[in-house]
């Protein structure tokens, strides 16, 4: 499994709410990934504008971006989404473990 095998809305999911840095839950990274709460809610708030979480991550869907900035802070949404680096050397290290 690679980065490339997880579908867009694994992906973006992940880079939301998975804790990337091996030192735990925001340890070192820019932004506090979203916890379940405000996960939930940026899920709801999709589903109401019809988008899907990938959407987030397509430049072309900025309705998508705009529509959840009131749940998290637009800074914090992007730095989250911006962790693609770190997604990809997750993945390898989950692979590395057979996770």
């Amino acid at each position: 499994m690679n980065q490339e095998t997880l579908s867009p809305n694994t992906q973006a999911v992940l880079l939301l709410t998975a804790p990337l840095t091996s030192g735990g839950r925001g340890g070192g990274e820019a932004a506090q990934p979203l916890t379940p709460s405000e996960y939930k809610a940026v899920a709801k708030t999709l589903v109401a504008v019809g988008k899907q979480p990938c959407d987030l991550m397509e430049g072309s869907k900025p309705e998508a971006l705009e529509a959840c900035r009131h749940i998290v802070g637009g800074d914090r949404l992007n730095a989250l989404l911006g962790r693609g680096l770190l997604l990809a050397k997750a993945v390898e290290r989950w692979c590395t473990l057979s996770i």
